[in-house]
């Protein structure tokens, strides 16, 4: 059974930010081992990557000189992070509509159109921050000098809250991937209409614990890699990985969660339906 959606009402569905953020975490923790399963492999996956490619000394003091290796280290490790994060969702979001006989960990052709959903995600992203940027540039130069101190700042909070409505309007693209359905961009927009800013905030607070805790363990990283502390570092950048993953999970549970509620239980019943009828048939 589906836990905690139900079909939508006549006047539509009431989403509460604080239940679906708070419904992220409890669906995350009661599936402790499904979660743990997503989540260490791929974050032993990306941290074996990142000292592959960078090693563990400090970075070097020229940066410009060093920038062709620093820049393909990072490709490197984005690289692999785009290849791990469709597996892992593949297989979450099937747990969450479908059942845990469903979560698979593996890279097939599911997988391979959640990449190209979230590849488009991405890129929705990427022209949202540039909007804002543009806009806040603009404001600061019409506010003259007084608006320079306080200019990144204010970048970094709206390109921060800008990724996050992003994020949560276009979420829905990528349920139905994990279903073998297909929402089209302007189906997802739609399908969002009138619950953005809510959509924003629960991405918003879902993070925000592992935000914090991020913070930490990247200045444990700090003083690990300036010290030479190599156990130290290796478990710092693990652990910032697991976070990392963590957050990944919980936001797709919260928001796949708000994707049935707002509609989508329509396909999960279908699919279900369907697999049901399959598994039935005779031999």
């Amino acid at each position: 059974m589906l836990e905690g959606i139900k079909p939508a009402p006549v006047d539509g569905p009431r989403l509460r930010v604080l239940a679906a953020v708070l419904e992220g975490y409890r669906f995350t923790f009661r599936n402790t081992g499904m979660a743990l399963k997503l989540i260490l492999l791929p974050a032993l996956c990306l941290t074996g990557v990142h000292f592959a490619l960078s090693g563990f000394d400090p970075p070097p003091e020229d940066i410009v000189a060093a920038a062709d290796e620093l820049a393909l280290a990072a490709l490197g490790e984005l690289s692999a992070m785009i290849l791990l994060i469709p597996v892992v969702l593949v297989a979450w979001q099937r747990r969450i509509l479908l059942g845990s006989e469903h979560a698979k960990m593996r890279f097939g052709r599911r997988e391979g159109r959640m990449l190209v959903a979230l590849l488009v995600l991405g890129l929705m992203v990427f022209l949202g921050n540039m909007a804002v940027m543009m806009v806040a540039e603009t404001v600061a130069g019409l506010a003259g000098e007084v608006a320079v101190g306080v200019t990144l700042d204010v970048m970094l909070v709206a390109t921060t809250l800008a990724t996050a409505y992003v994020t949560g309007r276009l979420y829905f693209l990528l349920p139905p991937r994990a279903m073998d359905r297909k929402l089209t961009l302007g189906e997802a927009w739609g399908m969002s209409a009138g619950y953005g800013l809510k959509l924003m905030a629960i991405v918003v607070l879902a993070g925000i614990p592992v935000a914090l805790l991020s913070q930490i363990t990247a200045g444990v990283a700090t003083v690990a890699l300036e010290n030479g502390a190599v156990a130290m570092l290796v478990g710092a950048n693990l652990t910032g990985n697991v976070l990392f993953m963590v957050n990944l999970v919980v936001e797709a549970a919260a928001l796949t969660i708000c994707y049935a509620a707002l509609g989508g239980i329509e396909d999960v019943l279908e699919v279900r339906a369907a697999e049901t009828e399959l598994v039935a048939a005779p031999a």
